[in-house]
């Protein structure tokens, strides 16, 4: 890759797709990694978008973290003209519509919570909630996954090992979405290296969390809103990033780390938009 390649930031709404799942999902890669099991994660969501007189959707990750809540980006919402989203949960094989243990969701904007202070230039507080009009019942394959507690609000996690999961292209030399749901591990990026990458567009603030890549894994143009997951000491899986942005000159060029919102960040607003309280 040419070094001199002009550098510009990505939001992973890039692809617009025919009305079945059968299309791009956001552009959205993970890169490096590998098959998920099936119920492996059972958080994760995959949300289509559908805008109003438009034969085309867009697509976006996303993770169940109550019976009647999903957590994405705010980019994934504040679409021009959005009729509705449909919540996909239980998904594995991501064409399959008639997949068994999977459920659709559709939830409607007077239900859609973004960040107010979103700002789509700066990236900044990159996070909304979906509301449903009713609980889901979990099963083996839809279960929510924890949030951080607020003793958790100082912990960096640099170092740490962490999982990002989607169904986005995981090569440059595949075309198309992945069919099955993939992930990888990486660990999570030194804060002041991923400033430096990203200092001449000042985007990367403490409300962000980035992954390494120079082991050839991470995420490229997105799965945007799709979980980042660390399991803690106890073995238990709590969600710590969203899937935001990174740089658009090669889906894993080394060094160049992937950005997430950091959910630690946003432990108070994820209270003050829904009744989902936050343990000490």
């Amino acid at each position: 890759m040419k070094w001199f390649t002009s550098i510009f930031i990505y939001l992973a709404l890039i692809s617009a797709a025919a009305i079945a799942f059968s299309t791009d999902f956001i552009n959205g890669r993970i890169i490096g990694g590998q098959e998920a099991q099936r119920g492996q994660f059972p958080f994760q969501a995959a949300l289509r978008i559908n805008v109003t007189d438009r034969p085309t959707f867009s697509t976006c990750g996303g993770s169940l973290i109550a019976p009647d809540y999903t957590l994405t980006a705010a980019h994934c919402v504040l679409i021009k003209d959005v009729m509705n989203i449909e919540v996909h949960l239980g998904a594995h094989e991501i064409l399959n519509i008639e997949e068994e243990g999977r459920l659709r969701v559709v939830v409607q904007p007077e239900n859609f919570f973004a960040h107010k202070d979103y700002n789509s230039r700066s990236i900044v507080n990159d996070i909304a909630l979906l509301k449903f009009d009713q609980k889901v019942t979990f099963t083996d394959r839809i279960q929510p996954i924890a949030l951080p507690s607020w003793s958790d609000v100082n912990v960096d996690f640099e170092g740490k090992i962490v999982v990002a999961s989607g169904w986005g292209r995981y090569s440059d030399d595949v075309q198309g979405i992945s069919p099955v749901l993939r992930y990888a591990e990486t660990p999570v990026e030194s804060q002041r290296i991923c400033m430096h990458y990203y200092q001449n567009y000042e985007i990367v603030t403490d409300s962000n969390i980035c992954i390494y890549t120079g082991v050839g894994k991470g995420t490229c143009n997105g799965d945007s809103g799709g979980p980042l997951t660390y399991t803690d000491e106890n073995g238990r899986k709590i969600i710590v990033g969203l899937t935001s942005f990174g740089s658009d000159i090669g889906c894993v060029e080394p060094g160049w780390p992937s950005v997430f919102t950091r959910i630690t960040s946003f432990l108070d607003w994820i209270e003050e938009n829904s009744d989902i309280k936050i343990n000490p």
